[in-house]
């Protein structure tokens, strides 16, 4: 038996690798459609677009609301609230909220730094906060704005401040029921 010679074996398997290597190269070249020229085509104006504007509306109704608390124009930040809070809360209970927060009697200003919105399946929007910082005379303290969509667009429909929630809903007196009528004695 004789004995096999390793280079020559080395030479063999790496001249068949380089075959079947460049054969593979050739195919996928062949096989891969490369562009020709430029193939940038314009886009539908994206979902991401949209969030991006119902984010910068949002920020502009608290930046708006917080305008309006600091210069104590109560009536004018209520407006700024969802119909659904100013069905369930009087304006009386909103500004004796307002004056009554050691954040909300003080603020100055607002910081936003982050939106997010939640989209339920099949819908095109959904429920969207936005939170940052709020600088008060009480000091700065985070904030959290929840919005819905009215018929304007984003109103706020609750304000949480250092994790408690400022403006709580539902402060409008009950209806008050009729006295029942006691029978009459004879």
């Amino acid at each position: 038996m004789a004995e096999s010679n390793v280079g020559r074996q080395l030479v063999v398997i790496f001249l068949v690798t380089v075959v079947l290597g460049g054969g593979f190269v050739a195919y996928m070249l062949h096989e891969i459609k490369r562009p020709i020229g430029s193939s940038l085509v314009a886009s539908p104006p994206s979902a991401f677009s949209q969030m991006d504007a119902r984010a910068e509306a949002a920020k502009k109704v608290a930046a708006i609301f917080i305008q309006h608390l600091s210069s104590s124009q109560h009536d004018d930040a209520y407006r700024q609230m969802a119909s659904a809070y100013r069905r369930t809360t009087s304006i009386e209970a909103f500004r004796a909220a307002c004056q009554g927060s050691p954040f909300l009697s003080t603020v100055r200003s607002v910081s936003l730094s982050r939106t997010r919105e939640t989209i339920a399946p099949g819908e095109t929007q959904g429920a969207m906060t936005a939170s940052g910082v709020m600088t008060t005379g009480a000091g700065s303290v985070e904030v959290v704005f929840s919005f819905v969509d009215d018929d304007v667009g984003p109103a706020i429909v609750n304000l949480t401040v250092a994790g408690t929630p400022a403006l709580p809903m539902g402060t409008l007196p009950a209806p008050s029921a009729k006295p029942a009528v006691a029978p009459r004695r004879k």
